[in-house]
């Protein structure tokens, strides 16, 4: 994601503040064929990359968690656990391999799965108070279309341009999950040689985006790089980032404000299960 682009969050909002209330009017959804696999709509990379053997657009679907992923995901200790969310997409994602997901979209996914799983217990703000009118605002509902999203415009491609010193043309590709892995392999079977750097993650992870190179190849050539090269391919990289952000723009209540606030909603265990209070029964 962007980095920079939001610098004033009026409120911090921690699992224990996050809630979900009891909603029982809204039915399930299921598509023509009677299954529970649905079309996954609003996709950061505007579904524009995802193709079948023959060329041919392939929308994904998904389905809602069940029980197992819940589990799973509330013992998670960062968005970052690899296995488990890889282990969730592939069961409830449909079109897509894990590997060949964009980067872009994974963290979209997992958010949108966990709306299709709780569609009749949507995501409540349990309190902010409002940054403009100091306002007290209390249960307030949000979806995945609040949140702050960095999407692609219609039409995009890969990059490809020419360096502006050296002329060498470059092929840039967006990130897929089996980019990032590869990455994450390379560190490991390098770190037990010197140690691997912040830096060093981020050239890395440049290298792994440049077409038809392996991540070593990739390095050489980043390396052997005059600055102003370099730094046209760095700026054209972060233009790319795209994606979810955990940052929700959230009304105020006050009829008179309607300040649009910006809340941070972490993606953790609670987020995925909730605390959800039943009705007792005597």
């Amino acid at each position: 994601m962007p980095t920079g682009v939001i610098t004033d969050f009026n409120s911090f909002l921690t699992d224990d503040v996050i809630k979900n209330g009891l909603d029982f009017t809204k039915p399930t959804q299921q598509n023509a064929e009677g299954d529970d696999f649905i079309e996954i709509k609003g996709l950061p990379s505007g579904n524009a990359f995802y193709k079948n053997s023959l060329g041919m657009p392939i929308k994904l679907r998904g389905q809602p968690l069940k029980v197992k992923d819940i589990l799973s995901l509330n013992v998670a200790k960062s968005s970052g656990e690899f296995e488990i969310i890889d282990n969730i997409i592939q069961r409830r994602i449909k079109g897509v391999s894990v590997n060949d997901l964009l980067e872009m979209d994974r963290l979209y996914i997992m958010a949108w799965l966990r709306e299709q799983s709780f569609i009749r217990t949507p995501l409540k703000v349990n309190y902010f108070k409002c940054s403009e009118c100091g306002h007290q605002n209390r249960d307030v509902t949000i979806s995945i279309k609040d949140f702050i999203i960095y999407s692609l415009q219609s039409g995009t491609k890969d990059p490809k341009f020419d360096l502006p010193v050296s002329q060498q043309r470059v092929e840039l590709k967006y990130e897929r999950h089996g980019d990032v892995k590869r990455v994450i392999n390379y560190i490991k079977e390098n770190e037990s040689f010197r140690e691997i750097t912040d830096s060093d993650a981020y050239l890395f992870r440049i290298a792994s985006m440049l077409k038809g190179k392996s991540i070593e190849s990739g390095i050489e050539f980043l390396e052997k790089l005059c600055p102003e090269d370099f730094a046209a391919i760095n700026t054209v990289v972060n233009s790319m980032e795209t994606g979810i952000t955990n940052i929700a723009k959230v009304k105020c209540g006050k009829e008179e404000c309607q300040h649009e606030n910006l809340i941070r909603i972490p993606f953790s265990g609670d987020f995925y299960l909730p605390k959800l209070q039943p009705r007792m029964v005597t």
